[in-house]
């Protein structure tokens, strides 16, 4: 049985912005923000989320729509998968600026600790991108990854974890601007859904 949310409640971090109950939402993202992990010590967790906690045997998927104008060097939004109990797993996924161009991005944070990072395809600035999280096949072993309806990335780890199914996960929209500049980053959140298994 699935249940469709278009939005669950909905709790901060890392922001002390209100959690949305409705949508468009313009979520403001600080300078100096990032989620990151680089070897040999950068670790930063810092990057504001509005997320929603349930069991990872629950999550069939999650899909939120942002757009942004970027202006400094990895101003970034999307979807983030964080594991609560076990911080330097995470996965996030979206829009970032890179080369001179706002990219579909994904890093992913597993069981060794460090990000692994992957850029494709330029979108257009300020223009409106979908991003979804689903399990591979309803009930499959894997996460995939999907911007615009194109498969960006799979990941196999995700539903294989020591805890088994039962461990609580937060999914959730982000945004990040790592750079030391003065002004925030502003996002737009379009729209914001969880379906459960």
């Amino acid at each position: 049985m699935s249940s469709n949310s278009a939005c669950p409640s909905l709790f901060p971090w890392n922001t002390n912005q209100v959690a949305p109950i409705s949508f468009p939402f313009t979520f403001s993202i600080p300078p100096r923000t990032d989620l990151w992990q680089k070897p040999p010590s950068t670790i930063s967790r810092t990057q504001p989320t509005f997320y929603t906690p349930l069991p990872l045997s629950s999550l069939c998927s999650a899909a939120v729509k942002v757009s942004l104008t970027p202006s400094a060097l990895y101003d970034q939004a999307g979807i983030v998968l964080l594991w609560p109990r076990k911080l330097e797993r995470w996965i996030k996924a979206g829009i970032e600026f890179v080369d001179g161009e706002l990219k579909r991005s994904v890093v992913v944070t597993g069981v060794g600790g460090w990000s692994d990072w992957s850029v494709s395809g330029a979108v257009e600035f300020g223009e409106e991108v979908e991003v979804r999280i689903r399990r591979e096949g309803g009930m499959g072993s894997a996460l995939v990854v999907s911007c615009f309806g194109d498969v960006v990335r799979e990941v196999q780890w995700v539903f294989a974890g020591e805890e088994g199914e039962a461990e609580e996960v937060w999914v959730g929209f982000y945004g990040a601007r790592p750079a030391e500049v003065g002004e925030s980053l502003q996002v737009r959140v379009h729209s914001w859904e969880v379906v459960t298994c």
